[in-house]
């Protein structure tokens, strides 16, 4: 009797998904399996029983293109306990009953496919879901799927035990498939963002994607930016030397413009305002967002609470300090009535889907192989329930399966920039976050 092996894709998409099925695709190829399914929009797919057959040559899979192959969509066949919490009891019965069928419509799917191992590839919240959902199979009769879990992730915040070389020792630091492109490509907006500010004397903020961990705005200071605010920090309530995070930036933005008559500060979207985040009303629902503008234009952070806290914003911060440029008309030097005078002006320029979009980076084509090797010997080993994850992070010609081990998946748990990587005084990455992640990215 043949063995089965599928994939899913589940969560948010990023630049790494198609490598990463295309190589699990090759080792299952290698390890015998006579059948490898993928199940379309990740865990709704397993779901629905939306299947397709990735047997090697009926279907096309450029490693090198952005996306997933398979379709990522955010689903979880088991409940979860926080999102039940917030439920009235009414709407908490109806939860129950619709996650009751739902993991029982999983579950029937992998016995009717006969999936000998599932291979789950997501972040730290496919983790969560799929931690939840391992007893039902153990406790289901006639299911004999195992697990493994395949890390990937744009906003860096997924556990992976990887050790990076600062200079003066190790760190431990993120190394999952998809955050190096994703880096790559805040690096890149923000250089471009450069071009702007300088030629409009205009000083910018640039928000970016990581709802609580900070990895990915600190890309924009690779790409140039004069500050980052990461949500590892509160704008108002962290104080350095008694003064608030909101008034270094603007003290720090006025001494900085005033040398350069341009300024970019990232922000990242997750940004905590006295521990509140900023909100939106996005697509219909309120939603994460608007970090940036508010650290730009200044506002309350709840527009819906009038007891929320205010944000002054850069732009009125830097004309109450003064910050303003002089130019006179020729032979009337001196002469104030005559001045042109020019206050910065302060946008927002949003990265939104930009990190997500696109094409990987040689980087995670090369890691997606290297830790798809390692799941070849977790399968020849009976290694389930875990994860393969790189043990250090070196540059691309050095990445190798001798690197590569394998973690439990209780591990994979949501990961926060470390503080030997930000700096609070000066509001930007240090000199170990840089040296580890330029060369990279």
């Amino acid at each position: 009797m043949g063995k089965t092996l599928a994939i899913l894709t589940n969560g948010g998409d990023c630049p790494s998904l198609n490598a990463i099925i295309y190589y699990l695709r090759e080792i299952a190829a290698e390890e015998n399996f006579d059948t490898v399914f993928g199940f379309q929009g990740g865990y709704i797919g397993l779901i629905t029983d939306d299947i397709i057959d990735l047997r090697k040559g009926r279907c096309h899979i450029d490693p090198h293109t952005g996306g997933s192959f398979l379709r990522a969509l955010r689903g979880s066949p088991v409940p979860n306990p926080e999102e039940r919490q917030k439920l009235n009891e009414e709407k908490r019965k109806e939860y129950d009953k619709k996650y009751r069928v739902w993991t029982q419509a999983a579950l029937n799917t992998l016995k009717r496919r006969k999936i000998d191992v599932l291979i789950v590839i997501g972040g730290d919240g496919t983790a969560a879901a799929t931690r939840g959902f391992i007893p039902y199979i153990e406790a289901e009769e006639g299911c004999n799927t195992k697990i493994i879990f395949f890390p990937r992730t744009i906003d860096g915040d997924l556990w992976t035990d990887t050790d990076g070389y600062t200079g003066n020792g190790r760190i431990k630091v993120s190394a999952d498939p998809g955050f190096f492109s994703a880096l790559h490509k805040i690096k890149e907006a923000t250089e471009s963002l450069q071009s702007v500010a300088y030629s409009t004397r205009r000083a910018f903020t640039i928000e970016t994607m990581g709802r609580n961990a900070g990895w990915l705005a600190c890309g924009t200071v690779l790409g140039g930016a004069d500050a980052v605010i990461i949500p590892e920090v509160d704008f108002l309530d962290d104080m350095i030397d008694g003064e608030s995070i909101e008034n270094r930036l603007y003290r720090k933005s006025a001494e900085l413009y005033n040398v350069s008559n341009c300024l970019v500060v990232g922000v990242s979207e997750g940004t905590r305002f006295n521990g509140k985040q900023a909100m939106q009303l996005r697509y219909g629902k309120r939603k994460l967002g608007g970090a940036g503008d508010l650290i730009a234009r200044g506002g309350r952070v709840d527009e819906s609470d009038p007891e929320s806290p205010v944000i002054v914003g850069l732009e009125a911060a830097l004309k109450e300090k003064g910050v303003v440029t002089k130019f006179y008309p020729k032979g009337f030097e001196g002469k104030n009535g005559y001045a042109i005078e020019l206050n910065p002006e302060v946008r927002c320029q949003h990265t939104d889907y930009e990190p997500r979009m696109g094409s990987p980076i040689p980087y995670d084509v090369e890691l997606a192989k290297v830790l798809a090797c390692r799941v070849r010997k977790m399968l020849r080993d009976g290694e389930f329930n875990r994860y393969p994850i790189l043990r250090e992070l070196v540059p691309l010609e050095e990445l190798s399966v001798e690197l590569t081990e394998s973690r439990p998946i209780e591990d994979a748990l949501f990961f926060p920039l470390p503080e030997e990587l930000y700096d609070k005084r000066e509001l930007t990455t240090t000199d170990a976050f840089n040296n580890i992640y330029r060369d990279i990215v």
